[in-house]
């Protein structure tokens, strides 16, 4: 037990580090992520599909047994609504892509920044879509909020001789 936890604990000290040094050693991210034809777009859209209907039964499996009443369940539960919204919002958003022409998208030599000119409610929504980062990383950060809280109440379970769980 002791060995696991120094192991554990040197593990989020080496994680530390680790982000620490990404945080401020930054370079270009360069997320914007193009499809080679359509193709690719019909398989990430599928992609898509499938992951929001195992994100959708996950979630009701939970509710339907109860877990829901857990605290650590009831993160996951929250995070794969999450995720289950996000899919759909990121398929919106790939859906609308199609629609902009890239005489909207310019670059300011000066920032290398690309820059979207909004001409319709269309072009709004698109620019509003492609921020999904903003459901996407609560949703993971309630998984892993979840995933701790079991890990937690597993240590503090076998530290007591419970086994059941």
């Amino acid at each position: 037990m002791k060995i696991y936890i120094m192991f554990y604990k040197k593990n989020i000290s080496y994680t530390f580090l680790f982000c620490f040094f990404l945080l401020f050693t930054p370079f270009p991210a360069y997320a914007l992520q193009t499809h080679g034809g359509i193709e690719g777009l019909y398989a990430h859209q599928g992609a898509h599909i499938f992951f929001f209907l195992a994100m959708v039964i996950f979630a009701l499996r939970i509710y339907k047994s109860e877990l829901i009443l857990k605290g650590s369940w009831r993160y996951l539960s929250f995070g794969i609504w999450l995720l289950a919204f996000w899919n759909l919002w990121a398929f919106t958003g790939h859906i609308l892509a199609l629609s902009i022409s890239k005489d909207q998208i310019t670059t300011i030599e000066s920032l290398k920044t690309p820059k979207l000119i909004i001409y319709t409610w269309k072009d709004a929504l698109y620019y509003i879509l492609k921020m999904d980062h903003l459901l996407c990383l609560p949703a993971i950060v309630l998984l892993y909020l979840g995933l701790t809280k079991m890990l937690n109440n597993s240590l503090v379970n076998k530290k007591l001789g419970n086994n059941s769980k």
